[in-house]
């Protein structure tokens, strides 16, 4: 059964130099148990994308839409305001790129994670305590009673996360989005976020997004995976065929930007150019400016997503020719 379901969802903005097309024409779907990771550069519409399936882009200022939009069977395009919170938190939950930014430093930590229980189950206090203490524990959070009683800017950065993944997974979502969930971690505290998700997620069976521009951090933690840049998708597959056989010619040069890659000392390869403008995107492929294959159908077409097989599909002329 498909947990999400986001169909040809287009995403915009209002700005003084016109409108910024942030998303267009994504497609994805997320099934039961399903592991998929969202990669691109910085502006590719990873973020924006799942934002606007949860509703949370400010409604002055984005026109999100999409032929479909579900979440766990439930219609994002109609869903009204009161029954966001139901959906928020216990359908779905996000775990934000700055957790010192999500928390609300006027309030302790143990008050903020109390709260969330409160508002999904009809307990009293003293159980939604216990529950957050249990699932402060389960991420492994080193003495959870100070951590209860502490404000955000008495936690390191590795605690606020760890403490953000408590909040995200208390009330036992069906789908856990991570947003950069390592951003600005060690490497050491990094390793220990990613291997707690992938454990939380085999024991409770729930679907993951993880959205990040490290391939290295998808590599680690999910099954499939959807290649995005200037707003569209540029592929879709598994992390193993991405890994061994990328087809997109954006996905080819973002592994070989990976450093390492290749044996001994070389001068590490860059993707030339900038990224498409969103206020004027192109008609055909927003990669075509930077790629090497690209001619002038490239700067004109823009190709559907391929499928190669059940697994695998890219948008690019010279693949699909």
């Amino acid at each position: 059964m498909s947990l999400i379901e986001i169909e040809n969802l287009s995403v915009s903005f209002s700005s003084p130099d016109g409108e910024v097309q942030a998303v267009r024409d994504v497609s994805l779907t997320l099934n039961e148990g399903q592991s998929l990771g969202v990669v691109g550069e910085s502006g590719s519409g990873k973020s924006v994308s799942l934002m606007a399936l949860l509703r949370l882009l400010p409604a002055h200022a984005a026109t999100v839409k999409a032929n479909k939009l579900m979440l766990d069977g439930v219609d994002m395009l109609t869903c009204k305001k009161d029954d966001l919170t139901r959906v928020r938190g216990k359908i779905a939950s996000l775990v934000f790129q700055d957790p010192m930014a999500s928390f609300d430093p006027l309030f302790k930590i143990g008050s903020q994670l109390t709260e969330t229980v409160l508002s999904h189950f009809e307990v009293a206090m003293p159980e939604a305590k216990a529950r957050v203490e249990k699932m402060l524990d389960r991420v492994e959070m080193p003495d959870s009673q100070r951590v209860m009683s502490s404000y955000p800017h008495q936690l390191s950065g590795g605690m606020l996360q760890r403490a953000m993944i408590a909040m995200a997974l208390v009330c036992e979502p069906k789908v856990l989005i991570a947003d950069e969930p390592t951003t600005a971690l060690d490497v050491t505290v990094q390793a220990q976020i990613l291997q707690l998700i992938g454990d939380l997620q085999e024991e409770t069976g729930m679907g993951l997004i993880m959205i990040t521009h490290d391939l290295g951090v998808v590599a680690e933690t999910v099954d499939d995976i959807v290649v995005m840049y200037g707003g569209k998708v540029m592929e879709q597959t598994s992390v193993f065929d991405l890994f061994d056989q990328p087809r997109h010619p954006y996905s080819k040069a973002l592994l070989e930007s990976i450093p390492g890659q290749v044996a001994g000392k070389r001068k590490l390869k860059e993707i030339p150019g900038q990224s498409p403008n969103p206020v004027s995107p192109p008609a055909g492929c927003p990669f075509h400016f930077r790629c090497e294959l690209a001619d002038q159908n490239c700067a004109t077409q823009m190709p559907p997503l391929t499928r190669w097989d059940n697994t695998h599909a890219t948008a690019c002329l010279k693949v699909a020719s």
